[in-house]
């Protein structure tokens, strides 16, 4: 882990830039990147992820993530963001897979969890999740109040940009 991460997650702020997290019903997959968080804007919006994931779960959708950031990274960042949570697979960069927005992490990801790209949902909060999706094949939402803004992810071609986890949830619904 960087100086600066290891100094980030120590002080328990929220400024890494990082995962993407999935959400996998059977042969379904729903990925979202939502940090680093910027507090003012994010930090809100944390209270109420772990119950959209808990919500998704009584779905039958199982969660996962996937991020440019470090390997070692993603697991010790998502214990401290979702200390109840269990993903089904969370990955940060790995050496043999090219890092978004070329779609090998992704596709791999979905491969070891038995999900075609048709079944895959991404969310993201930047361009660079926008074009992940659409170089995977996958659906794809995004969410404004992470690193990037509502205004980005439209311009990249995000079909719908969800302002609040509420808003997501029943948009995800729609698709699972």
């Amino acid at each position: 882990m960087s100086e600066t991460a290891e100094k980030c997650s120590s002080e328990g702020q929220w400024e890494m830039r990082g995962p993407t997290t999935s959400f996998l019903k059977r042969s379904r997959l729903i990925t979202t990147d939502t940090m680093p968080f910027i507090a003012t804007t994010t930090l809100p919006h944390m209270t109420v992820v772990p119950k959209c994931l808990k919500s998704l779960q009584k779905k039958g959708v199982k969660t996962g993530v996937l991020s440019n950031k470090p390997d070692e990274f993603v697991d010790k960042m998502l214990k401290k963001a979702f200390p109840n949570h269990k993903f089904t697979q969370a990955w940060g960069q790995k050496p043999q897979y090219k890092t978004k927005p070329e779609p090998d992490a992704l596709l791999a990801l979905l491969n070891m969890s038995g999900v075609t790209p048709e079944e895959c949902f991404y969310v993201g909060d930047s361009d660079v999740d926008v074009f992940t999706a659409n170089n995977a094949g996958v659906k794809m939402a995004g969410v404004s109040w992470g690193f990037r803004g509502k205004n980005e992810l439209m311009n990249a071609g995000a079909p719908f940009v969800a302002d609040t986890t509420e808003e997501l949830f029943d948009y995800i619904c729609k698709f699972i």
